[in-house]
């Protein structure tokens, strides 16, 4: 059962590549325990418009993604007082490559820990990356913004359907089905397409 779930999560995987290659969208993939699989699935089948690691894991074998086209997205995880592998990693991934994220409601930097997440809460996460490379916050936040407007500059009107689109959001909700509520794919058309992997490995 395990290697057929798996075989179809890599298949609604490459679907939802194509997807963002036949609408020139960037994809955003939030990976859970499955960085090799998804890494050998990202480099032999690279979005045409590159991407973000959602959340980025701060799996180094994941750092090559870079030279697809890749961002990395850096949240409150970063700011946590118990905090070890984000903040080992984060030097090593390229500045130009770096985006700050909320993940709102979720993941509030220290130390709002424990309340919603807001954009504001950013600031916090800039001001981490700035103490770790030991740059000034406002290069940072100069970079992480320029990166920022570089990617959403990369998405375009799109013409598809609403058919299609239907049919990409139910192809989802039939993965999460058949993993007894376990959080594997969500999809979205409208600005880019949005891919969770958990547990492919």
């Amino acid at each position: 059962k395990v290697a057929k779930e798996k075989a179809l999560q890599k298949e609604v995987f490459l679907d939802q590549i194509d997807l963002a290659n036949k609408y020139n969208k960037p994809l955003i993939v939030h990976i859970r325990d499955a960085s090799s699989d998804s890494l050998e699935i990202l480099q032999s089948h690279t979005p045409k418009r590159g991407g973000v690691l959602h959340c980025y894991n701060a799996d180094e074998e994941l750092l090559s993604l870079a030279n697809n086209g890749f961002y990395f997205g850096i949240g409150g995880v970063l700011t946590f007082k118990n905090a070890k592998k984000v903040p080992q990693v984060l030097p090593k991934v390229p500045l130009e490559r770096l985006v700050i994220e909320t993940d709102a409601p979720y993941l509030t930097p220290h130390p709002h820990r424990g309340e919603r997440n807001e954009p504001s809460y950013t600031m916090l996460v800039r001001d981490k990356i700035a103490e770790l490379w030991n740059i000034d916050a406002k290069k940072v936040e100069e970079i992480t913004t320029k990166n920022a407007k570089e990617l959403l500059s990369k998405l375009e009107a799109s013409d598809i359907s609403r058919d299609e689109a239907i049919n990409a959001r139910t192809t989802s909700v039939k993965i999460q089905a058949t993993q007894a509520g376990n959080h594997i794919v969500q999809t979205g058309v409208s600005d880019a397409v949005i891919v969770a992997l958990s547990t492919l490995a």
